[in-house]
């Protein structure tokens, strides 16, 4: 845990305590505000390229170890990094493997290579890291060193000494078996010695000061001398075989479902809702419903009321050719000139407004009915047109709507022929003039 924090931070093993950062303290916070601003309590600071408000970023560690801060550009949907802890990806440990090389350029990227001696362990994935190129048998094979200038690797120091010589180095690490090299550096004045019992985490840069003398078992055959510096070449991953070395992890990722209980309710809320929106579409349709009033029950009922026939809306179009002759207007609409089924010539009015007009003209039938079946005296006033009651007598008027009622009859046995309708017509002049 310590060694990541080092990584993130390039704090030295020295500053570790001093920061408060160790393995017996979990008690640490860090924040990241939302003008990409962070800091910690152990004193790690730092701010985002694009510092300010209305940015949503990310804070990732990432695939090769290096902790990154995101920023979303909106516009293209991009996360573009505005600030990563290692500038230098080499300097995050373990990237190419054991007894291996990390180089960094500019414009290459980081690079992986075999120390001196060693070839790589699996041609598609670094992090196996590298191994010795050749295993010699003891009768033949001597210690020899191959150094590597502008290298270092970090970690894995069983040992070290202070003003020291090369040779005093070389003669102490061939006699322990633990030792697999060391770094010869000059530092605070004096060359001193690293040894390593592992050789990993190595890196390589022009910047780098010191060099790495890595322990090989060479041939006693061999011309390797302790004294050659072998350059640095990197070499490339081969991806062809990647099908065959390709290991497939069993990893199951829960999803997070929420709370099933406030699911439930929302769920049974929409439920409810559509119910409602039903019953009220029903209600709506049932209260505006036009009611139907030229069913059988309802002719019937005003055949019973009235003795008159109800004729329908389409019987009254064919009747008049589709209101076409036009013989008089009256306050609720226009009277037009009828043919019925049973070739009598009738007088039908077309209603300006359906409900008003309709109701009124019901209850003028109803009342004529009664009147005719004399359960009430007749008012003629009520029936004709007050125009006419100035030009004609209140007598002939009965008399006519009377006559006019028995010709509509339903039913057509009660109705009266032509010379019956003649004698009831001459009868009441007769009757009126001997009065």
């Amino acid at each position: 845990m310590v060694q990541k924090f080092l990584a993130f931070t390039g704090l030295t093993p020295a500053h570790v305590f001093d920061s408060g950062r160790t393995i017996f303290n979990s008690s640490k916070i860090a924040i990241l505000d939302t003008s990409g601003y962070f800091v910690s309590s152990d004193f790690l600071k730092f701010k985002s390229a694009d510092l300010g408000l209305g940015i949503q970023r990310r804070l990732t560690l990432d695939f090769d170890g290096n902790l990154r801060l995101y920023s979303l550009d909106e516009k293209t949907g991009n996360w573009t990094v505005t600030w990563q802890a290692m500038a230098d990806p080499c300097r995050v440990h373990g990237l190419c493997g054991p007894n291996s090389i990390c180089s960094y350029g500019s414009g290459s990227g980081r690079g992986c290579s075999c120390l001196p001696g060693h070839k790589i362990k699996n041609q598609s994935d670094w992090s196996y890291g590298c191994e010795f190129e050749y295993n010699l048998p003891d009768d033949d094979r001597k210690a020899s060193f191959v150094s590597v200038d502008h290298m270092r690797s970090y970690g894995y120091d069983y040992q070290s000494y202070g003003n020291s010589t090369l040779e005093s180095c070389k003669e102490f690490c061939l006699h322990t078996l633990i030792c697999k090299g060391f770094v010869f550096i000059f530092e605070s004045g004096v060359y001193r010695c690293n040894f390593k019992s592992q050789l990993r985490n190595g890196r390589h840069s022009p910047n780098v000061i010191g060099t790495l003398y890595v322990k090989l078992n060479v041939s006693k055959k061999s011309n390797v001398s302790s004294s050659n510096a072998v350059p640095v070449k990197e070499m490339k991953l081969n991806c062809s075989s990647l099908g065959k070395n390709t290991i497939q992890l069993d990893r199951v990722y829960k999803t997070n479902d929420g709370n099933k209980f406030l699911n439930f309710l929302v769920w049974f809320a929409c439920a409810i809702g559509v119910v409602e929106m039903l019953c009220i579409l029903l209600i709506s349709f049932l209260v505006f419903k036009k009611p139907n009033n030229s069913g059988p029950e309802m002719q019937g009922y005003f055949l019973a009321a009235t003795k008159f026939k109800r004729f329908t809306y389409a019987e009254m179009k064919r009747a008049t050719r589709g209101f076409s002759e036009e013989i008089g207007r009256g306050g609720h609409g226009v009277v037009y000139k009828g043919i019925l089924p049973d070739h009598r010539i009738a007088a039908i009015k077309r209603l300006n407004e359906a409900n008003e007009g309709e109701a009124e003209f019901l209850a003028e039938a109803s009342t004529i009915g009664r009147k005719m079946n004399g359960s009430e005296a007749l008012w003629i006033e009520e029936i004709i047109d007050p125009v006419m009651m100035g030009g004609c007598e209140r007598s002939k008027m009965e008399n006519l709507v009377r006559v006019a009622v028995q010709c509509v009859e339903a039913d057509t046995d009660a109705r009266p022929t032509m010379r019956e309708v003649v004698e009831m017509l001459l009868g009441h002049e007769d009757s009126h003039d001997t009065a």
